[in-house]
């Protein structure tokens, strides 16, 4: 009797993913009905590129470096040679490949939660997962067809992160390698999908210094954790740095992509104050879903006035509230699950945002699409 007890009790939070997909399923299907919209039609209609015969084939490394999003028309290519341009199709596979991001989302919280000693991992990611999973601000980046790159990177950003947590591990036996290895296939090919990826080897050394395996603690073992990390995250650390020099000069090459030095009339100093204000706009949308937008207009901040700088001091507060956090756990005298996975969450919401909420100016400068994984 126990030992079933103890069956259901590990299969419950699996049960309850289960519902979770087929409640999300229901909340996204009137979705499926809906058409081509704004950028859908450059992307997917009047796009000639998924019409060639090699469509369906991936380019060299760096093509998927770069600035287009290969992975992810190479699946527009695929439901064009399905279903033609019936919407329905695209928006379909749109929602299986959230369906997927959901349950990597719940691998990977599962996998934290358990690394720092959470006496019901399961149990507590899966209702963090319901809410990455229906969160009205989702709707976006799953029911609007050009944004499915964001859905797409998410899921191989997550797998990514499982499998150099593996390496880290693991990281002087066979398993470890075969890990490490896999870890940068996939985070290629999230890159393929969209750029969001070039954040990865700052979550990934985040994860490794704050999520403390359960009974460590202290500098020390902080210190060796870090190393391990940056030791596992180089290759990837090195693809991005050669990734950041190939976007930077297509960007300049291109003036009208709509992202870079030369896209917009903002500098970098302009654009980053302006993403201070975005980043508070961001978080009230997920405490108060409501005025969503899929073309928002958004003021930029040309100097640091005071709405910039008021908006600068809560991101600094918030920080610095991580940081005391995790140097909070580190100094206990036993284990603080709790400070640990909130000072990660904080921290990795604006790592991951890093890409479009720093220095590079993008056209658009409040888009909800781009909080998926954050």
């Amino acid at each position: 009797m126990a030992n079933e007890t103890r069956t259901m009790t590990r299969a419950a939070p699996f049960i309850g993913l289960a519902v979770l997909l087929v409640v999300t399923a229901l909340a996204y299907a009137p979705t499926l009905d809906g058409g081509f919209v704004l950028d859908d039609d450059r992307v997917v209609t009047w796009n000639p590129e998924l019409r060639r015969h090699d469509a369906l084939l991936l380019p060299g490394l760096a093509q998927m470096l770069g600035t287009g999003r290969p992975l992810t028309s190479v699946t527009f290519a695929w439901d064009l040679r399905a279903a033609s341009l019936d919407p329905r199709r695209f928006h379909v596979t749109g929602l299986v490949l959230h369906l997927v991001a959901v349950v990597m989302a719940f691998l990977f919280l599962r996998s934290l939660l358990g690394r720092v000693g959470h006496p019901r991992p399961g149990g507590v990611a899966l209702v963090a997962t319901a809410l990455f999973a229906l969160h009205p601000i989702q709707m976006e980046s799953v029911a609007y067809v050009s944004q499915r790159s964001e859905v797409l990177s998410t899921i191989l950003y997550l797998a990514t992160l499982l499998l150099l947590d593996a390496a880290v591990r693991r990281w002087r036996s066979w398993g470890g390698l075969a890990a490490w290895a896999g870890g940068i296939g996939t985070w290629v090919l999230a890159m393929g999908a969209k750029a969001i990826a070039l954040s990865l080897p700052g979550s990934l050394v985040l994860d490794q210094l704050v999520l403390a395996p359960a009974g460590e603690r202290g500098g020390r073992s902080a210190a060796r954790r870090g190393l391990r990390a940056l030791v596992v995250a180089a290759p990837v650390a090195a693809l991005v740095a050669w990734s950041a020099s190939l976007q930077l000069s297509e960007m300049a090459a291109t003036p009208t992509g709509g992202a870079g030095f030369t896209a917009t009339s903002l500098s970098g100093w302009q654009y980053f104050l302006t993403q201070l204000r975005v980043q508070w706009l961001y978080v009230r949308l997920l405490a108060w879903p409501s005025g969503f937008s899929i073309d928002r207009p958004f003021e930029a901040s040309r100097t640091l006035d005071p709405a910039a700088a008021v908006a600068g001091m809560g991101v600094l507060l918030v920080v610095a509230f991580a940081l005391w956090m995790w140097s909070r756990a580190e100094r206990a005298d036993r284990d603080a699950p709790a400070l640990r996975l909130g000072a990660f969450g904080l921290l990795f919401w604006f790592v991951v945002l890093s890409p479009t909420s720093s220095v590079v100016p993008v056209m658009d400068l409040a888009v909800e699409h781009r909080v998926y994984l954050a």
